[in-house]
């Protein structure tokens, strides 16, 4: 039911995400990690529209106690949006897709999603607690989901020399832009990825 548990340290045990996880997988999102997955990074302007929709509503009501519920009502609506998005975000993953999660004392403390389409499979995102990290679990997630998948597997690198680093010492190159299926970029709505580093597993590796 767990997969193999010889490459996490005790207490660990990695699983398949079914639909009954979705609030754990939610909550694992409350301390922040969420917002490095690549769909949900484009959030960061909200505080500076937020503040400019104050200053606007003020002039336009005259009135603090105005502005300052509109304001609340608005923050209010853009966070059922956001838990929207992130609940049909993770129902797609668990159910079109790949999805395993390791849990340390009944918690979610990583979390690894990806698909399969003909030529290939992609890892949609793959996230760690910052309190875990430099653990082995991160590898132990590639591992476990490899086996499921089609070669060659790609993944989205964000620049950073930690990531890119850990991405190689699991077998992954880097790759042309060219060279990565025209599924992926479409499935992600852009002409181009950059900054983000093209990588791939291949099965001989």
């Amino acid at each position: 039911m767990f997969g193999n548990n010889q490459e996490l340290p005790p207490g660990f045990i990695v699983r398949r995400v079914r639909n009954s996880d979705i609030s754990d997988v939610l909550k694992f999102g409350d301390n922040g990690e969420l917002l490095e997955s690549e769909e949900l990074r484009t959030l960061n302007p909200f505080i500076l529209i937020i503040i400019l929709l104050f200053i606007v509503l003020s002039f336009i009501v005259g009135s603090f106690i105005a502005s300052l519920f509109y304001i609340l009502l608005t923050i209010t609506f853009f966070i059922l949006i956001i838990y929207g998005a992130n609940y049909i975000y993770w129902l797609n993953n668990i159910n079109s897709g790949e999805c395993f999660a390791i849990y340390h004392h009944n918690q979610i403390c990583a979390i690894i999603a990806a698909f399969s389409f003909d030529s290939g499979s992609y890892i949609k995102c793959l996230l760690v607690k910052n309190a875990y990290r430099r653990r082995g679990l991160g590898s132990c997630l590639i591992n476990r989901i490899r086996q499921n998948l089609n070669y060659p597997i790609y993944v989205l690198c964000f620049p950073e020399p930690d990531l890119v680093e850990f991405y190689s010492s699991n077998g992954f190159v880097a790759i042309e832009e060219n060279e990565l299926p025209r599924r992926i970029i479409k499935s992600k709505g852009v002409q181009s990825i950059s900054p983000l580093i093209p990588m791939m597993l291949e099965e001989n590796l």
